[in-house]
């Protein structure tokens, strides 16, 4: 899944959960393998809560409709770094 639709994911269903790169060509959308967020081991993994994934639906909805495909593109680290910054 794309960390976009992770994203609204977690804002629709008002629940966090953990996220991992899942390796891809460089320029294509980054895809991310999902899990839910109460119980397992958690190494390697990265928690999506509920603030964060309203901080980027914000700014993919705020995007015109031909730069929004290009969110998808940018590292996880990256992305929530400037949705934070856009939003506050």
């Amino acid at each position: 899944m794309t960390i976009t639709a992770i994203a609204r994911r977690v804002r629709d269903e008002r629940q966090c959960c953990y996220i991992r790169y899942r390796s891809g060509a460089k320029g294509e959308p980054k895809q991310y393998d999902v899990r839910d967020a109460f119980g397992g081991n958690r190494r390697g993994w990265t928690l999506l809560d509920l603030m964060t994934a309203g901080a980027i639906m914000a700014v993919h909805d705020g995007l015109r409709e031909d730069l929004r495909p290009k969110l998808d593109t940018i590292p996880l680290a990256q992305l929530v770094d400037f949705c934070w910054r856009a939003v506050a």
